[in-house]
């Protein structure tokens, strides 16, 4: 006969690994939250939140550069999206370099406006919105390292 375990089936459960704590400095595990969206969360032991979010951010991004036709991400002379778009972190760090690469600068004759500036709107929100998750990892390390819930 195998020997029973007390504790209930929730309380058994393991642990998701943690990457990086934050134990001294939220800096490694807000540089992780703004690299892969989600990381951060995942690295706290949030998996649901973090695989929810991370699939938000990036089929907005991706979505919002099919649009585009992978033409709308890129940095130049009164670009000013391409701030609202970098912290969507690796993915608009290689669109950025495929942009450089190829030579886009701006709106090609056989897309239009609409699309291209809708395109470029996901492709802010989804930035933003990961910079969102990048303060919201900062401040759950510190609440972690206090102890206690930080007011919002």
């Amino acid at each position: 006969m195998r020997p029973t375990n007390p504790l209930p089936a929730a309380s058994r459960r393991r642990s998701p690994a943690l990457l990086f704590t934050c134990s001294s400095s939220p800096l490694p595990v807000a540089l992780l939250a703004w690299l892969i969206p989600g990381a951060g969360h995942y690295s706290l032991g949030q998996r649901p939140k973090a695989v929810l979010c991370s699939a938000l951010i990036l089929l907005a991004f991706l979505a919002g550069l099919a649009m585009g036709r992978a033409r709308n991400v890129f940095i130049g002379p009164g670009r000013y999206a391409a701030i609202a778009q970098a912290p969507a972190g690796l993915v608009a760090l290689a669109s950025f370099a495929y942009a450089r690469a190829q030579g886009v600068a701006g709106i090609p004759g056989d897309l239009p406006r609409s699309s291209y500036d809708v395109g470029t709107l996901y492709t802010s929100v989804a930035g933003l919105l990961n910079a969102l998750l990048v303060f919201d990892v900062v401040i759950r390390c510190y609440e972690r390292k206090l102890g206690k819930r930080i007011e919002r």
